[in-house]
């Protein structure tokens, strides 16, 4: 799971690069002004039930070349 460190990268950077990769991430909250992005070939997954990959909260958030896999079924 790579949630915990997700989610200090978007605490501590406003640009998030992902190198190609499938991330497990569930709920990691992206907060305002953040960038994440990826050349390709980026899956974030969300393995938990009633779970996303990316809560957005606040304006000015950017997401580029990621692909979502998982659902939130509870």
């Amino acid at each position: 799971d790579d949630s915990a460190a997700i989610q200090k990268a978007v605490a501590n950077h406003a640009l998030i690069y992902f190198p190609p990769g499938i991330y497990v991430c569930n709920d990691v909250n992206i907060p305002t002004d953040r960038c994440l992005t990826s050349s390709s070939d980026v899956t974030l997954l969300a393995t938990k039930a009633g779970s996303f990959a990316l809560n957005l909260h606040g304006s000015g958030i950017t997401l580029h070349n990621l692909k979502f896999e998982g659902q939130s079924e509870e």
